[in-house]
């Protein structure tokens, strides 16, 4: 939201529960010198290695990943729904509305 805001500036943040068994981790250091991937490459403008590492990271039947926010020192949640297994869940606890104030 704070790289990339839209008009309107009011959005609704819920927390939830995600519950999974099958998750790859693109935060961690080891896994991605293992892959020969520059975690700056990332976080980057272009989505296109991005996009590619989403899909090859989903048809090997992770049900998501976790990867590093372009917009900060953040961490995302991405998940594939589609993958999910019988016992992975996700539960909305909370919503609420968060007014981003103008610049």
């Amino acid at each position: 939201m704070e790289r990339r805001p839209v008009i309107p500036r009011d959005y609704l943040v819920g927390e939830i529960n995600v519950t999974v068994s099958k998750i790859c981790d693109l935060t961690d250091p080891v896994l991605l010198e293992q892959l020969g991937i520059n975690p700056d490459e990332l976080c980057k403008d272009e989505w296109e290695l991005t996009q590619e590492l989403g899909e090859l990271i989903r048809e090997a039947g992770f049900e998501g990943a976790i990867v590093s926010s372009a917009a900060g020192s953040y961490k995302n949640l991405v998940l594939f729904l589609d993958r999910f297994s019988n016992t992975s869940s996700i539960k909305l606890n909370d919503v609420r509305t968060l007014i981003i104030n103008s610049k």
